[in-house]
């Protein structure tokens, strides 16, 4: 372990336990860092962006996929008050709702389907007022999950926190992944809540 906060003390350290990061284009096999990749070591496979983690010795490596071409796929993010309010488009107010993870976009995954989204209500000082049932949809509208109640969220008058899990349904590929409410909140003038979220997908590239 280091004793000195540098970047030099902290690579020697990780090259003293045979712990290195290595990079290729392919999937890794059982000959891949022997001799050199010690158990913690690291493997990138560019092509399918796909990390692979030793969970064997030096000398017999054992690659596991920890995350990349078919494992998991998380982002986290924070509504403000005027996106929670806001009826505009991509905003929470509007009818298809705050995207969370829009998978057009270029470079993500073109198969990704949420299996879990937890969700923060922080009260900053009043409430907000209208507002209707929370819950993750497909940017066609379909429903992913069921919904939560506004009195056990954005309404309830103190802080809240709630988990969303996917329903029985059908699987909307090629679509965003959006938070909405049935119903609009609206402001006083002096609520300043936000919702922080947390959304976790299985994802193939």
């Amino acid at each position: 372990m280091i004793t000195q906060s540098n970047l030099f003390s902290e690579l020697k350290d990780l090259a003293n336990n045979d712990v290195h990061h290595l990079v290729g284009d392919g999937i890794p096999s059982s000959t891949t860092g022997v001799g050199i990749a010690g158990p913690g070591s690291t493997y990138l496979a560019r092509t399918s962006k796909t990390v692979y983690f030793n969970l064997g010795t030096i000398l017999t490596p054992i690659w596991i996929n920890v995350q990349g071409a078919n494992g998991l796929f998380q982002q986290s993010g924070r509504i403000v008050s005027a996106d929670i309010t806001s009826t505009a488009i991509g905003k929470f107010g509007h009818a298809l709702g705050y995207p969370l993870q829009d998978i057009q976009t270029v470079d993500l995954p073109s198969l990704c389907f949420p299996i879990l989204c937890l969700l923060s209500y922080k009260r900053v000082t009043a409430n907000y007022g209208a507002g209707g049932n929370t819950g993750l949809i497909w940017g066609d509208g379909t429903a992913i999950t069921g919904t939560v109640a506004k009195e056990n969220f954005v309404a309830a008058g103190v802080d809240k926190k709630v988990s969303l899990l996917p329903i029985a349904g059908p699987f909307v590929n090629l679509q965003s992944v959006n938070l909405a409410t049935t119903v609009a909140f609206t402001n006083p003038g002096t609520a300043a809540g936000y919702i922080d979220w947390h959304l976790v997908c299985i994802a193939a590239y």
